[in-house]
C-alpha cells in the first residue's frame, strides 16, 4: 500500500518568534556569564597534579560539580586506564529511575561523563532503577511526584535501554548489530546486560529489582539501623518537603539507593556513584552506609546540572507539562530538525554552559562577551585616544575656535562610541550565532548521528529556496514532523485538515483549529486552506517515486511555495 507522507513547516515559522525572544536577553548576558566563571572556579583542585586522562578531560568539558575526594578517584581511574586485565578494574555507575519513557537533554550530562570514563577504560554501568521508582525520588521535591504505574515502567524500562545502547554504541557497531542487541536486552531483561569492548571499559545495563525482588523485607528494614533520622532531616534536599509533608516512604528512597551503591561494589567493584549535583545527599548516604557494612571507602562524583529558562532544570517527572518541548531524546518521538532547532535557539547566556558540558567543541565564549560589554575595552579606549589626539591638533590650529571645536570634539567622540557600540554588537552577533550552530550540530549529530544533520541543513536549504526538485529520498523530509497516511484514508476522505491541525499540536480542539484556519495562515503546499471541514485528496500530494508527500504550514501568502518549483518522478 502506497504511504502519504504529511510534513509540517510550523517549526520554520516558531524561529524568527524565538529569534526576538533570544535578542532580549543580550543585555543581561556579561552578569551571567560571570557567574557561571565563578560557579567553574569552585572547581579549582589546587596544586594537585590529576594523573587520569579521564579526569582531566571531565574538568576541561566542565562537567564536574563536586568530587568526594579527588586524589583517590583520580588514583582509581588512573589505574583503570592502565590496567589490561578486565577483572582487576574498579566501576563506576550512575541510576536513571523510569519515571518517563524518554530521556531528556539534561540527563546527557551523566550519560556523557559514563562515556568519557568508558573511552578511557572504566567499565560504567547504567541503573535503571525499577524498584526505586515505584518509591519516587524526593530530593529537591515541593510535592509528592506523581505515581509510576508498574504497566508504564517496564514500557518505560524499554525504551530507556534502547536509547541508552543506541547512544553509547552506535559509533562502534553496525545497525544490524545493534538492533540485535537492543532485541536480546529487552528479552533478558531480567539478566544483566554487559557488552565488552576491547579498547573501552564495559557497558553494562541492569536494574535494581534483581536483588529487591529476592530480598525479604524484614532483611532489608535491618538496615536502618545505620541511618540517623537526625541525620536524614537535616540534608539539603528534604528540606521542602520536611516543610510540606515528608514520609517514611520519602526517607526510604534514600536507604534503597544507598543499598543499590553497596550492592554494586559487592558485585561489581563500583567504587563512585556518578550523579547530577541535586543528587548528592543520597550518594553520601551511599558512601557511609558501605563505611558501616563493609568498612570500605567508596566516592561519588556530582555533575553540573544542565539548566533552561529561569535556570530550571529539565526533568523526565515533568514530561506532562513539556511533552511540546523538543528536548526529548527519541528519534521516534522527537523530530530531529525540531531537537535541532531547540539548541539553535538556546539563550545566549547558557551558550557556553551546553557547549562544555555537551560537546567536545574548542570554542570559548565567555571572554569574547565580556569584551563586547566591557566599557573598559581597549579597542574603545584607542578610539577614543585617536579622537582626543585629532581634538588636540584642532586646537593648536584653531585658537580663535575654541568653543567650536569642543563641540566637534564632544560629537566626534559620541559618534565614535556609538559606532563602535554597533561595530562590537555586530561581532558578538556573528560569533554567538556561529557558536549556536556548532552546538546544534554537535549535539544533534550526537543523538541522530552526523547523517541525520547533513539531512536538515539539505531540507533547510531547500524550503528556503523553494527547491523541491533536489529532494530524491522521501527519509530526508522526515527530520520534520511528519504522520503517515494511507491511501484508503484519502481515497474515503477521512483525513480533515482540523484533524492534522491537532496531530501536529498547532491546534488542541476543533475550536482552536477553526479559529487557526480562520487566520488565513494554513497552507497545504501552495493551497490556502479556509475551511475548517475541508478533507486531504490526492491532489494535494507530489509524487516522489513510489511514495506521495504534501507539506502543511504555517504563513503568509508571501511564503507560499509555488508548485512549478515541484518536481514529480
Amino acid at each position: 500500500m502506497v504511504k502519504i507522507y504529511m510534513i509540517i513547516l510550523k517549526v520554520l515559522f516558531i524561529y524568527n518568534g524565538l529569534i526576538q525572544i533570544i535578542r532580549c536577553y543580550k543585555k543581561f548576558a556579561p552578569h551571567r556569564l560571570n557567574n557561571i566563571i565563578h560557579e567553574n572556579n569552585k572547581n579549582n583542585i589546587g596544586t594537585y597534579d590529576i594523573k587520569s586522562k579521564a579526569l582531566k578531560k571531565l574538568y576541561e568539558r566542565k562537567l564536574i560539580h563536586y568530587v568526594s575526594d579527588i586524589r583517590n578517584i583520580d588514583k582509581i581511574l588512573y589505574h583503570n586506564e592502565n590496567e589490561k586485565e578486565k577483572k582487576n578494574r574498579k566501576s563506576v555507575y550512575a541510576g536513571i529511575d523510569l519515571t518517563c519513557k524518554y530521556l531528556h537533554l539534561g540527563n546527557l550530562v551523566p550519560l556523557i561523563t559514563l562515556d568519557i570514563l568508558r573511552n578511557h577504560n572504566t567499565d560504567v554501568i547504567i541503573l535503571l532503577g525499577n524498584s526505586t521508582t515505584q518509591i519516587g525520588d524526593p530530593s529537591f521535591q515541593k510535592v509528592e511526584r506523581q505515581k509510576t504505574l508498574e504497566k508504564d515502567i517496564l514500557e518505560n524500562e524499554e525504551n530507556i535501554r534502547r536509547t541508552i545502547i543506541e547512544l553509547f554504541l552506535q559509533r562502534e557497531i553496525c545497525e544490524e548489530d545493534m538492533n540485535e542487541l537492543i532485541k536480546k536486552s529487552n528479552i533478558e531483561r531480567d539478566k544483566e546486560f554487559i557488552y565488552e569492548s576491547d579498547n573501552k571499559g564495559s557497558l553494562i545495563i541492569l536494574k535494581n529489582s534483581l536483588w529487591y525482588d529476592k530480598m525479604n523485607i524484614i532483611d532489608f528494614l535491618k538496615y536502618g539501623e545505620y541511618f540517623s533520622i537526625n541525620k536524614l532531616l537535616r540534608k539539603e534536599c528534604f528540606l521542602n518537603k520536611i516543610k510540606k509533608n515528608l514520609t517514611l516512604k520519602d526517607l526510604n528512597y534514600i536507604t534503597l539507593q544507598s543499598f543499590d551503591f553497596l550492592h554494586l561494589f559487592n558485585k561489581f567493584k563500583t567504587c563512585i556513584q556518578i550523579g547530577g549535583s541535586d543528587q548528592w545527599g543520597n550518594i553520601q548516604s551511599g558512601i557511609e552506609l558501605a563505611q558501616y557494612i563493609s568498612n570500605t571507602q567508596l566516592y561519588g562524583l556530582t555533575t553540573n546540572l544542565l539548566v533552561y529558562k529561569n535556570n530550571i532544570k529539565y526533568s523526565k517527572s515533568q514530561f506532562n507539562e513539556n511533552k511540546r518541548l523538543p528536548i526529548w531524546i527519541d528519534k521516534n518521538y522527537n523530530s530531529p530538525y525540531l531537537f535541532w532547532n531547540f539548541l539553535r535557539n538556546v539563550e545566549d547566556q547558557k551558550v557556553q554552559s551546553y557547549i562544555d558540558m555537551l560537546t567536545n567543541l574548542k570554542i570559548n565564549i565567555n571572554q569574547e562577551i565580556e569584551t563586547v560589554y566591557n566599557p573598559m575595552d581597549t579597542n574603545l579606549n584607542e578610539i577614543l585616544d585617536e579622537t582626543l589626539d585629532d581634538s588636540n591638533k584642532k586646537k593648536k590650529n584653531n585658537d580663535n575656535n575654541n568653543n567650536n571645536n569642543v563641540k566637534d570634539i564632544n560629537i566626534t567622540t559620541e559618534h565614535n562610541n556609538y559606532s563602535n557600540d554597533i561595530s562590537l554588537e555586530k561581532s558578538y552577533e556573528e560569533k554567538i550565532n556561529q557558536a549556536k550552530k556548532q552546538l546544534s550540530d554537535s549535539v544533534t549529530s550526537y543523538i541522530f548521528g552526523e547523517h541525520t544533520v547533513k539531512k536538515i541543513h539539505k531540507m533547510k536549504d531547500v524550503l528556503k529556496n523553494n527547491e523541491f526538485h533536489k529532494i530524491n529520498n522521501i527519509d530526508d523530509i522526515k527530520v520534520f514532523p511528519y504522520v503517515e497516511i494511507t491511501m484508503e484514508h484519502i481515497n474515503k476522505k477521512q483525513i480533515n485538515i482540523s484533524d492534522l491541525l491537532k496531530k501536529f499540536d498547532i491546534a488542541s480542539t476543533n475550536k482552536e483549529a477553526k479559529e487557526k484556519i480562520s487566520q488565513n495562515c494554513i497552507y497545504l503546499n501552495e493551497l490556502l486552506i479556509n475551511d475548517s471541514k475541508y478533507s486531504l485528496n490526492i491532489n494535494n500530494f507530489i509524487k516522489l517515486h513510489n511514495n506521495y508527500y504534501a507539506i502543511l504550514r504555517l504563513g503568509k501568502k508571501l511564503n507560499q511555495i509555488k508548485s512549478n518549483q515541484i518536481k514529480s518522478n
